[in-house]
C-alpha cells in the first residue's frame, strides 16, 4: 500500500512539473539588448545569454533595454519575461 501511494505521489509531482508553463530555467539579470527575436540578458556573473522569444512569450510589464528582468526559459525559448523596476 505504501509503495502504491509513493508511486502515485511521485507520478503526480512529475505531471505537475511537466505541465507547468514556467518549468525550466529562470534567469535574472539586465536586459542589455533586444535583437530581432532575441533578448540578450547579462546575469549577475557577467555572462550574456541570447534568448529566443516570439508572440507566445508572456510579458509582465513594459520590457525595454536596461531593465532588470526575470526570464523563464524552456528548451531555449523565453516563456515569460518580467521587468523589475
Amino acid at each position: 500500500m505504501k509503495k502504491i501511494l509513493a508511486i502515485a505521489l511521485f507520478s503526480a509531482a512529475l505531471a505537475a512539473q511537466a505541465s507547468s508553463p514556467l518549468s525550466g530555467d529562470e534567469i535574472k539579470g539586465t536586459l542589455t539588448k533586444i535583437d530581432g527575436e532575441f533578448y540578450v540578458v547579462k546575469d549577475p556573473g557577467g555572462e550574456e545569454r541570447r534568448l529566443h522569444f516570439d508572440a507566445t512569450t508572456k510579458k509582465k510589464g513594459e520590457v525595454k533595454e536596461g531593465d532588470k528582468v526575470e526570464v523563464h526559459v524552456k528548451d531555449g525559448h523565453v516563456i515569460m519575461i518580467e521587468a523589475h523596476k
